[in-house]
């Protein structure tokens, strides 16, 4: 079944969304349009805390925003926030030596 099922209403065809405003019973968790929120897995991850678990405490802790495990991995990937590994994952193998000579080259010993 989808997302949006059509009924028949005296002969005329309705078109039924289950849930269209996407109230259900994570009331705590803020709506995935919310800008703090986003502003604040920005930080996070510009700190490089990756860590679902950790960010789910240290939204509770330090915002006092509740948002499951599950949730914070889909709204970092909504923002296009990703890991170490993912990023690296995408690179071409071309690339990735590149990073390394250019990181190579900065090392004070070398000289």
């Amino acid at each position: 079944m989808s997302d949006t099922e059509e009924h028949l209403n005296d002969d005329t065809l309705v078109r039924f969304v289950p849930n269209p405003n996407g109230k259900n019973q994570h009331k705590d968790c803020p709506s995935s349009d919310n800008d703090r929120v986003a502003e604040i897995l920005h930080e996070y991850h510009h700190r490089n805390i990756t860590n679902k678990k950790l960010i789910s405490k240290l939204l509770l802790a330090e915002h006092g925003i509740r948002m499951s495990e599950a949730t914070v991995t889909r709204r970092r990937k909504s923002l296009g926030l990703h890991g170490s590994r993912t990023t690296s994952h995408t690179l071409s193998a071309t690339v990735k030596r590149q990073l390394v000579l250019d990181q190579m080259a900065k090392d004070p010993a070398r000289y």
